[in-house]
């Protein structure tokens, strides 16, 4: 729970986000179902100024968490909250308010300066409905990546902006992810089990919306965790936030939208209090609202733990339509695309693991007894059971998945999340697989049962060197197979041709659509790895 200190500093502050968000868009005041991101992150941080000491110079200093003064010199290193230009000109009939807020005030910022962290995306929301094509092609020119568009809030709202801003974003060449405002109770001391089933009906509203404005269910959802009842302020609600989080990412996950990610300023994201914890929702799931004092800079990146920190709600984008400032984030795990994010493969030399024969009893008659026993040997099959392995049973996509992995060398790997809704067995191979780009799925599903053809075996394997850089990006090739010329693995499969690791099923054919079998296989990978050395 929040220490009575911090309590008191959240009441006296409240005002002045209020105000700040009050004039985000030259309105008189915020509808109580259309909260902009940030509305509530921005004092869960914060000192209150108010509070602050006398500097040397008879000015209100900032202060530390230990309310100690901080000096200039550790500007970048000091931790203060989003106090914006809106704060600014709401409180500007406050003298002593003004003057401390002004102190504490993050920097406002220009698109074009190279010192700042990468610009990778921006969230905005019906705040932001003056935006015009124009403004988001400016976006995409200066490196954004994502624009994360506000689509609902609670059970009601719809962002009347979302689905031009979504467009416009697409017709930049900006990837769209798109963010709910959670409530999940009005009130602070609402049962556990009513605010996680509130959740669930906040998440499927969500779900139906994204749906209805053809968002593909690989779109990343975000969920804005951050809202305060109003019997809570200066105080933390008795519900829990991250247990609720997780009903609503499960809800989502129930709809298909496998990619959830949570957003949450950085006062909330500690473990052990009952808020958002990293621990729990997993940290490089989380996106981070923390504002330092001064200007941020690439060189001391902060919240590097986390899957994005948004470190400004003061940008102004230059060549832009209004001068206007927009939040930007620094995406470091590639949170926001939905993708997993890109790692490199190496080829390496295979230990010897099992010096002794297999105890495989089901291979003395298998033509590919030779080749199953060195797979054994070297670790990549322990057999479908520990004396069996089942030479004349199909590949699934699932174990072609372990069969790479441990053909690269069972390199350590764990996946920041879950691109899949059906993978759960073979879950860290099958997203090292789709990691290295050399499997993709369907997203949301990867078929781990599925048989693998041998034309697809023959993608796995070609796109396995690419990827270990033993085999060109691009290429043509050529190979004596008559049946496979409007074959859509053509190219892989006369690759493999090439390099011999497979001579066909017979020396003219090589049956692209029949299903590759567990001793076919463990052949095919003999003579790849042998190929790559």
């Amino acid at each position: 729970m929040i220490n009575l200190r911090k309590a008191a500093v959240f009441t006296g502050l409240c005002f002045i986000a209020l105000a700040a968000h009050a004039t985000q868009a030259d309105t008189a005041e915020v509808p109580v179902d259309n909260h902009p991101m940030g509305y509530y992150a921005e004092v869960q941080t914060e000192e209150n100024p108010m509070t602050a000491p006398i500097d040397a110079q008879g000015n209100l200093a900032p202060v530390n968490e230990d309310g100690q003064t901080v000096k200039e010199e550790i500007q970048e290193d000091t931790e203060t909250p989003k106090v914006s230009s809106r704060v600014r000109r709401a409180i500007a009939d406050d003298a002593e308010t003004a003057q401390a807020s002004l102190r504490n005030a993050p920097s406002d910022l220009v698109s074009n300066d190279t010192s700042l962290p990468r610009k990778d995306a921006v969230d905005i929301a019906s705040w932001q409905d003056w935006m015009t094509q124009s403004d988001f092609n400016q976006l995409k020119a200066q490196g954004v990546k994502t624009v994360i568009v506000k689509l609902t809030e609670s059970t009601t709202y719809i962002n009347p902006a979302a689905k031009a801003q979504i467009q416009m974003a697409k017709n930049a060449g900006l990837t769209v992810a798109v963010y709910h405002f959670s409530h999940f109770s009005e009130s602070g001391k609402t049962a556990q089990a009513t605010v996680n089933n509130t959740a669930r009906a906040e998440a499927n509203f969500f779900a139906n919306v994204a749906k209805q404005y053809g968002l593909s269910t690989s779109t990343v959802m975000i969920n804005d965790a951050e809202y305060v009842p109003k019997d809570s302020v200066g105080t933390m609600p008795y519900w829990d936030w991250t247990v609720a989080s997780q009903n609503f990412a499960d809800q989502l996950k129930k709809q298909g939208f496998v990619s959830t990610r949570h957003y949450a300023s950085k006062a909330w994201a500690v473990d052990g209090v009952g808020q958002m914890e990293p621990s729990k929702l997993g940290a490089k799931n989380m996106w981070i609202a923390q504002y330092l004092y001064g200007k941020p800079s690439a060189s001391n990146l902060q919240n590097t733990q986390f899957g994005s920190w948004q470190y400004t709600s003061q940008m102004y984008f230059t060549n832009f339509s209004r001068r206007s400032p927009l939040d930007v984030s620094i995406d470091y795990a590639n949170i926001f695309s939905g993708d997993l994010p890109r790692i490199s493969v190496k080829f390496v030399n295979l230990p010897v693991k099992n010096p002794n024969p297999s105890p495989f009893k089901d291979i003395s008659q298998s033509i590919y007894k030779n080749y199953i026993n060195w797979n054994y040997k070297v670790g990549i099959t322990t057999g479908y059971t520990p004396t069996t392995y089942k030479p004349d049973y199909y590949v699934t996509r699932g174990e072609m998945a372990v069969f790479l992995h441990r053909l690269a060398g069972s390199p350590a790997y764990t996946p920041p999340f879950n691109v899949y809704t059906d993978v759960n067995q073979y879950k860290n191979q099958i997203l090292w697989l789709t990691a290295a780009n050399i499997s993709n799925g369907t997203a949301p599903h990867y078929n781990p049962n599925g048989n693998v053809t041998r034309g697809q075996m023959a993608a796995f394997l070609h796109r396995t060197a690419k990827a270990m850089g033993k085999a060109p990006a691009s290429g043509t090739y050529t190979s004596p197979f008559t049946d496979i010329s409007n074959n859509m693995f053509k190219n892989d499969i006369n690759w493999l041709k090439t390099k011999g690791i497979t001579t066909g099923y017979t020396p003219t054919t090589f049956r692209p659509d029949a299903p590759v079998t567990r001793g076919e296989m463990a052949a095919f990978l003999n003579r790849f790895y042998n190929t790559l050395k």
